[in-house]
């Protein structure tokens, strides 16, 4: 198991992640365009001039 996948079981147990890395993008530019795409940010960050963030695929509303 790499270290990131291990990162990701141990930090949202029962969750299927992604991490999604931006250059240049404001960490809550980054998780407003992920919910945009019916992904739910569950973390986020930035270093170095990049922004990251955890998320996963979000549940559709029921209309």
């Amino acid at each position: 198991m790499g270290a990131m996948t291990g990162w990701t079981d141990h930090a949202f147990p029962g969750h299927e992640v992604n991490i999604v890395f931006a250059r240049g993008l404001p960490p809550g530019a980054l998780t407003e365009r992920l919910r945009g795409r019916l992904r739910e940010p569950l973390a986020d960050g930035e270093a170095r001039g990049w922004s990251w963030a955890g998320a996963r695929h979000a549940r559709r509303r029921s209309r």
